[in-house]
C-alpha cells in the first residue's frame, strides 16, 4: 500500500522532481536521534544547526521536515505512523533531493568535576562537568543508492552545570561536521573568459556557493591521473548570481588551453602575489583591496633556487627580503622594502608572514675627546672650620691640594654601553646609553665618572643594507666621585668615606656612522658632549644621639668650598670621536 502511495504521489509531483534537477546539491538531514531520550529537544537544535550552516555555506539546499511540500505529502497520504529510514529516502526523492544525509550521535557522556581547594579549604576551581560527544554523518547518493562518504567527529566542552557542558559540546560537534561535510563537496567550475591583468571569469557564483577571497586549484582538463598536478590557483574577486571575477595567484595557464576548476582543499591563509614593479626602495604588488589587501601587511619576497638531488632537479623557495605595504589601491599594492633591497627582483612571489617590524640593538665603543683642559686648584695653603653635628668645630689644613697637577685630553677617555629599539616602519631608534669616563693615570682611585642618558637617533641609508647615517641626541645625567686624603676626611667623618662627588646635566648632539654586515655593525660617530662639574658635595652618615632611647642615623652632606677641592671644575665638554660594534637582534 506504501509503495503504490508513494508511485501516485511520484506522478503528481513530476514537475518538482524536475525543477529539483536543476539543482546540484539539494539534501534532506534526518534529524538527530541521541542515546538518551531525555535530550530530544537538544537533538532538534542540533539538526537545525546542522542545517543553518550548510545553508550557509551557500553550496547546499537543504529539504528537511520542516518543508511545507515535506510535510504536505505525509499529510495526504497519512505516512506519519511509519516513515522509517527507507521511507524518508523515498520522500527524499519525491521532493528533489540528490542527496540523503544520516545523523547518528555515538558518543554521550556527562563526568562531574570536583572542585578543587588549596590547604587552607579555599576553592581553587569550582566544581563543573564535562561533556564528551560524539556523532556520524553518512551521504547517501540518492540517484546511485550508494554511500560516498562517512564523517566523524568528537567534542568536548565543561560547564558549571551537566545541562551547557552538554549544549557547548554539541555545538562544538556541529560545527565540526558542517566544515568536514562541506569539505565532501567541493566547487568545480569552468573558465568562461580570459580578461586583461591575468583576470578570469568562472561559470559558478554566489548560488552554487562561490563566495569573494575563496582559493580554487586549475587542472588541465586532459589531466586523469589520481592526484592531478596543480597548474595554478586563482583567488575569488567578487561573484555574482551565476559567474565570479577570479584572479590567477599562482603558476601559468594558456587562453587556449582546456582546464577544471576545483575549490581548494586546503585553505590558503597567507594572501600571495607578484612583484609587478620595483622602483629604489619601493615596491608595486599585482593586488590590492580586490584580494584583500591591506595598509600595514607584511610579505617576505621569495627566489625559487634549482638544487640538484641524486637523480633529478628540485626547486625550493628562499626567502630573500621583506616588504611593509604603506598603500593600497583597487587592484595593486604599494611597498616599502625593509630588507633586501638589491635582491629584490621584479616578478618575484609575495608571500604574506608576520615578522617584527623593530629590532634591539646592543653595542659598545671607546671614544676620545680632542680639546680637554683640567685646571689643578691655584688657591693657597689655607685652613677651613668644619662642625659636625657635635658642634666640634674642626679646623682641616688643605695643604694637600699641592700634590695635584693640570689634565688634559690625552688623559681622558670614554667607555660606553648602550641600547637601542629601533623602528623599522618609521627608522627612529630610541635608547639607553650609559658612559664610563676614566680621568687621570689612577683612575680607579682618584676619579670615578659615570653618566646615564636617553637617546633618539634616526636612520638614513647612504648605500641601502651597507652604509647608514644615524643624527642622534641625547640627554641625561652625570655623575663624578674623587678621592680626598684620608687623612682629611678621618677628622671630619671618622673615616666612614674618602669621597666627594658632583653631579651635572649630562647632553649630545651628533652623528654616527654605520656600515652593516648581517646582524653586525660597526660604527664610528662624531659628537659635541656638554658635562660640566662645578659644585662638590660630602655626604656620611652619623649617628644623632637624644636624651631618649631612639637614636637616629641621618645623612650629613657637606657643600665643600673651592679651595678644598683638588679641581673645582672638571669640564668634559668637547667634541668626541668613537669608535664600536653594534649586534643588531
Amino acid at each position: 500500500m506504501k509503495s503504490f502511495l508513494l508511485s501516485i504521489w511520484l506522478i503528481l509531483f513530476t514537475p518538482i522532481i524536475l525543477l529539483a534537477q536543476q539543482q546540484e546539491l539539494r539534501v534532506v538531514v534526518q534529524p538527530f536521534k541521541g542515546l538518551k531520550s531525555s535530550n530530544a529537544q537538544k537533538y532538534q537544535q542540533l539538526t537545525a544547526q546542522l542545517t543553518e550552516n550548510l545553508i550557509s555555506t551557500g553550496k547546499f539546499e537543504v529539504l528537511n521536515r520542516d518543508k511545507a511540500t515535506w510535510e504536505k505529502i505525509e499529510e495526504e497520504i497519512a505516512l506519519q505512523e511509519f516513515v522509517d529510514q527507507t521511507t524518508q529516502i523515498e520522500l527524499s526523492k519525491l521532493v528533489g533531493a540528490s542527496h540523503f544525509i544520516e545523523t547518528n550521535i555515538t558518543k554521550e557522556q556527562t563526568q562531574y568535576i570536583p572542585a578543587e581547594k588549596d590547604q587552607s579549604n579555599n576553592i581553587v576551581y569550582p566544581s563543573s562537568y564535562r561533556a564528551n560527544v560524539g556523532a556520524s554523518l553518512q551521504i547517501l547518493d540518492i540517484e546511485k543508492g550508494t554511500y560516498l562518504t562517512s564523517i566523524d567527529a568528537t567534542a568536548s566542552a565543561n560547564a558549571r552545570s551537566r545541562s551547557a557542558a552538554l549544549q557547548n559540546a554539541l555545538n562544538i560537534l556541529v560545527n565540526d561536521l558542517s566544515v568536514k561535510l562541506s569539505k565532501k563537496f567541493l566547487i568545480t567550475a569552468q573558465i568562461l573568459h580570459h580578461l586583461d591583468g591575468q583576470k578570469l571569469v568562472i561559470d559558478k557564483g554566489s548560488q552554487s556557493g562561490v563566495h569573494q577571497h575563496m582559493w580554487f586549484d586549475i587542472y588541465e582538463a586532459s589531466d586523469v591521473e589520481a592526484y592531478p598536478k596543480v597548474k595554478a590557483k586563482v583567488k575569488v574577486i567578487s561573484s555574482e548570481s551565476q559567474t565570479s571575477l577570479v584572479k590567477l595567484r599562482e603558476g601559468v595557464i594558456n587562453k587556449k588551453g582546456d582546464y577544471i576548476l576545483k575549490e581548494s582543499i586546503h585553505v590558503v591563509e597567507k594572501e600571495r602575489g607578484f612583484v609587478e614593479k620595483k622602483s629604489f626602495d619601493k615596491i608595486y604588488m599585482d593586488a590590492g583591496k580586490d584580494l584583500g589587501i591591506r595598509a600595514g601587511d607584511k610579505f617576505v619576497v621569495q627566489k625559487e633556487i634549482v638544487k640538484k638531488g641524486l637523480n633529478r632537479e628540485f626547486s625550493v623557495q628562499k626567502n630573500i627580503g621583506k616588504i611593509h605595504i604603506e598603500k593600497v589601491g583597487e587592484d595593486y599594492a604599494e611597498g616599502r622594502i625593509i630588507e633586501g633591497i638589491y635582491r629584490v627582483k621584479k616578478g618575484m612571489k609575495l608571500i604574506q608572514a608576520d615578522f617584527p617590524m623593530h629590532r634591539w640593538n646592543i653595542g659598545f665603543s671607546y671614544g676620545i675627546p680632542l680639546n680637554i683642559s683640567v685646571n689643578a686648584n691655584p688657591t693657597q695653603v689655607t685652613e677651613y672650620t668644619f662642625s659636625n653635628t657635635k658642634n666640634d668645630n674642626i679646623v682641616v689644613t688643605n695643604d694637600f691640594i699641592e700634590d695635584y697637577e693640570a689634565l688634559d685630553e690625552t688623559q681622558v677617555s670614554n667607555y660606553r654601553l648602550f641600547f637601542y629599539w629601533e623602528s623599522l616602519k618609521s627608522r627612529n631608534a630610541f635608547g639607553l646609553v650609559t658612559d664610563m669616563y676614566q680621568i687621570g693615570q689612577n683612575s680607579s682611585t682618584d676619579f670615578r665618572s659615570w653618566s646615564v642618558a636617553l637617546s633618539l637617533k634616526r636612520r638614513y641609508g647612504l648605500i641601502p643594507e651597507f652604509l647608514f647615517l644615524y643624527p642622534k641626541a641625547n640627554a641625561g645625567i652625570g655623575w663624578i666621585s674623587h678621592r680626598l686624603p684620608d687623612d682629611i676626611l678621618n677628622d671630619i667623618t671618622s673615616n666612614e668615606t674618602n669621597r666627594m662627588y658632583s653631579v651635572s646635566f649630562s647632553g649630545e648632539a651628533g652623528v654616527e656612522c654605520q656600515v652593516k654586515f648581517g646582524h653586525i655593525s660597526l660604527f664610528a660617530d662624531a659628537s659635541y658632549r656638554f658635562t660640566s662639574f662645578k659644585s662638590w658635595k660630602y655626604s656620611y652618615s652619623e649617628t644623632i644621639y637624644s636624651s631618649g632611647d631612639d637614636d637616629e642615623d641621618k645623612i650629613r652632606t657637606y657643600n665643600l668650598p673651592d679651595n678644598f677641592v683638588p679641581y673645582p671644575e672638571i669640564d668634559l665638554s668637547s667634541f668626541y670621536l668613537n669608535l664600536g660594534l653594534i649586534i643588531k637582534i
